[in-house]
C-alpha cells in the first residue's frame, strides 16, 4: 500500500488536501486551514514540494494559536489544541534517516530506519550495547545510520533524532576529555565526507518507528543487524508517517 501510493504522487497531493480540509475545526479555523492548504498548493505547483496533511494541519492550529494568544481571544467553545507531532517530511532529493537509542532494564540498545524523500522504507537496523548510558546510545545510534547511508551511496541525506543533547554534541565544540569524545568525532568525521548532511531534532511522537526498533535493540544479542524489510509490527507506524497522521505531543 505504501508503495502503491508512492507510485501515485498526483492523487495523493489532492488527497492530502481534502482530508487536510475535512480536518480542520470550524469557524475560523476553517479559514485560516483554507488560507494554508492554498498555500500548500502553490508550493506543489510552482516549487514541486510535496504537500503533507500533517503540516498543514499544524501550520494552521498554530497560527490560530498565536492568533489567541496576541489578542487574547476567549472562545470557550474552543478548546486549546494540544501540540500535534508528525513524521517530518525531507525535501524530493533528500533520503531520510531516523535514529533513536533507548535504555530498559539495565539493557541498552538503539536502532533506526532509511526510508525516501516519499517516506517509503529502504533500510532499518538495530542492535544492543554493552554501555548503558542513554547519550551513547543516542550518539551511536546516529553513527550508524549515517554509515549505513554511506554505504548506500546515499549522498543528501537528513538525519532525524530526538535527543537535543546528542544533536548540541555533534554540532558543538567538544573538548576530547568528553566521556565520548571519540564517538562524537566519528560522527563528525562521517559527516565531513563529501556529502550533505542535515540534522534535525525532532519530538518522540514523530520519530515512532524509530523509537519502536530501538526497543527491539535492547533485547537483541548481536551488535548490529541490518533489515531489509520492515517488520510486520512497524507497518501501521510506517503508514502513518507517509500519510502525515498527526498525533499528540506529551
Amino acid at each position: 500500500m505504501i508503495l502503491e501510493a508512492c507510485n501515485s504522487r498526483g492523487s495523493f497531493v489532492w488527497q492530502s488536501i481534502l482530508k487536510a480540509r475535512k480536518e480542520l475545526l470550524p469557524g475560523y479555523h476553517f479559514k485560516l486551514g483554507n488560507s494554508e492548504i492554498w498555500c500548500g498548493r502553490n508550493r506543489a505547483i510552482f516549487y514541486h514540494t510535496k504537500p503533507s496533511v500533517g503540516n498543514t494541519i499544524y501550520s494552521s492550529v498554530s497560527l490560530i494559536d498565536v492568533i489567541k494568544s496576541v489578542y487574547s481571544v476567549n472562545d470557550a467553545k474552543v478548546p486549546r489544541a494540544p501540540r500535534m507531532v508528525c513524521w517530518n517530511a525531507p525535501s524530493e532529493d533528500q533520503i531520510v534517516v531516523n535514529t533513536d537509542g533507548s535504555v530498559m532494564d539495565g539493557r541498552a540498545g538503539y536502532g533506526g530506519l532509511i526510508c525516501s524523500p516519499a517516506g517509503c522504507w529502504i533500510k532499518g537496523f538495530y542492535g544492543h550495547l554493552n554501555d548503558t548510558n542513554i547519550l551513547h546510545a543516542e550518539l551511536f545510534a546516529v553513527m550508524k545510520g549515517l554509515e549505513q547511508c554511506w554505504i548506500l551511496n546515499f549522498r543528501n541525506v537528513k538525519c532525524m533524532l530526538d535527543s537535543l543533547h546528542a544533536l548540541s554534541l555533534i554540532q558543538g565544540e567538544v573538548p576530547f576529555s568528553h566521556q565520548y569524545a571519540t564517538l562524537i568525532y566519528k560522527v563528525k568525521d562521517l559527516i565531513a565526507r563529501d556529502w550533505n548532511v542535515e540534522l534535525l531534532h525532532v519530538f518522540r511522537e514523530g520519530n515512532q518507528p524509530a523509537d519502536m526498533l530501538t526497543k527491539k535493540g535492547v533485547k537483541e544479542l548481536s551488535s548490529f543487524v541490518l533489515l531489509h524489510d520492515p517488520p510486520s509490527d512497524l507497518l501501521n507506524n510506517l503508514q502513518a508517517d507517509f500519510t502525515g497522521i498527526m498525533f499528540a505531543r506529551v
